[in-house]
């Protein structure tokens, strides 16, 4: 059997090599946090802000339905765990494809003219797709 490495060292053959040139290699820094951690960190706070909308929509529901009637605010309830479950797999869903894109611009944010290369292709590619 082989020898198991955490998914961070795995992760580090992949990545074109981060020497930091100096203490204002703002790009390079940034893009190493986010290959590093950062891309979790951003994705969860994306993940956080719809769901925790949602979930003051579904309290607002249910409290509206205790409201009316006492049997209908119970089985509100229930309802709202099914919802919550399947809004669960939506977010792990959004979860991932955030934390891809933004590993991704991490990847590309090697210095600033690996970004700004990045970035001109991007917008000739959406140039493109309008037409």
């Amino acid at each position: 059997m082989g020898r198991m490495y955490p998914p961070d060292e795995v992760a580090q053959e992949y990545l074109p090599p981060r020497e930091i040139d100096s203490e204002t290699d703002y790009v390079g820094k940034f893009g190493a946090w986010l290959t590093g951690g950062g891309a979790a960190v951003v994705a969860t706070v994306a993940c956080a802000i719809p769901a925790v909308g949602g979930l003051i929509d579904l309290l607002k529901w249910v409290f509206e339905n205790f409201q009316d009637n006492f049997i209908i605010g119970f089985l509100s309830i229930i309802g709202a765990f099914w919802v919550c479950s399947f809004a669960m797999i939506i977010l792990y869903v959004y979860f991932l494809v955030i934390y891809a894109l933004v590993w991704l611009f991490g990847w590309v944010c090697y210095n600033k003219w690996t970004l700004l290369g990045c970035i001109c292709v991007v917008v000739l590619w959406f140039q493109f797709l309008r037409y």
